[in-house]
């Protein structure tokens, strides 16, 4: 194997941001609030459209659509319904009534 010394760009993250901030509409994120990936993670601007759902307690493993509330899980369904323009099937999110 050959080592390949490639360029760091370290101003990337903040970059990638300030994107983010301005143009990254129709994102979902999900975080677990005891997951240590969630210190670098993205909190939406105003500006954009998002859901976004920081779940306590929930780490890497757990935090995912499955573990929303069902109250999460409609407003995940009305909102993906929207921006796609498309049905959802909402057996699939396995809403407890």
């Amino acid at each position: 194997m050959i080592a390949v010394d490639t360029p760091r760009d370290y101003e990337l993250p903040k970059k990638v941001g300030k994107w983010l901030d301005k143009n990254g509409n129709k994102f979902v994120y999900i975080y677990g609030g005891i997951d240590t990936w969630s210190a670098t993670r993205v909190i939406p601007s105003d500006e954009v459209e998002v859901l976004y759902y920081l779940m306590p307690g929930k780490h890497h493993g757990n935090a995912r659509i499955s573990n929303l509330t069902d109250a999460q899980k409609i407003e995940l369904a009305a909102t993906l319904k929207k921006w796609l323009n498309s049905k959802v099937n909402m057996r699939a999110l396995k809403i407890k009534k």
